[in-house]
């Protein structure tokens, strides 16, 4: 009966919702148990992680630039922004079941500014999302960059030239082989789950 409930209320949505960019498949309207686990593939280890901290010259803003983790970042008290963003972020539940079952097929690449109000404002929604699909934090490394769009690190280095990274901030999505198969850039069309959707789903059907 809950299901069917679920079912409805689901259906009811899509008519109404004529802005959507993507439906989700019906498939994947009940919900998938799984345990909390990290993204099948992190492409850096959270042990690598090393970054310069300086000030940006236009904004004073703290920038961090390397490989550094959202635990490093939740103990910088200039970056209120943070937890501030992910308290008042609540993402549409509709979409959780379908993401959750489909995100862990891809390595997750986040390249920010810290200084950049895009990236302000887009990551704390990204990690209440992750929250939402059980999926820790720990072990997740974003790679920070400067005005310049510059980094640190070989291994930072590497993947802002493999993926030509000049958009921050960039969520980027990878198969098993490293290849790219979708990313976000500097804000979202209609939320960042729904842009999810429709990227995993366009996926789905080659």
């Amino acid at each position: 009966m809950k299901y069917l409930s679920y079912c409805v209320s689901f259906i009811g949505f899509i008519i109404t919702s004529t802005s959507t960019t993507a439906q989700l498949p019906l498939t994947q309207l009940k919900p998938v148990p799984t345990n909390i686990m990290d993204t099948l593939q992190q492409p850096m280890a959270a042990s690598a992680t090393a970054y310069e901290i300086s000030k940006d010259e236009k904004t004073g803003h703290k920038v961090f630039k390397g490989t550094f983790t959202f635990q490093n970042m939740s103990t910088e008290p200039t970056f209120a922004w943070l937890d501030s963003g992910i308290a008042a972020y609540k993402p549409d539940t509709l979409t959780l079941p379908y993401l959750r079952s489909t995100i862990r097929n891809y390595s997750i690449l986040v390249f920010i500014g810290t200084w950049c109000e895009d990236s302000q404002n887009l990551l704390p929604k990204f990690y209440k999302l992750l929250s939402g699909l059980d999926i820790s934090h720990e072990n997740m490394v974003l790679i920070g960059m400067d005005r310049a769009k510059t980094t640190t690190t070989a291994a930072g280095i590497a993947l802002v030239n493999k993926y030509k990274v000049t958009l921050l901030p960039t969520i980027l999505f990878t198969d098993k082989t490293g290849e790219e198969v979708g990313r976000i850039t500097e804000t979202v069309s209609k939320s960042i789950e729904w842009d999810l959707v429709e990227i995993f789903s366009k996926i789905n059907n080659k």
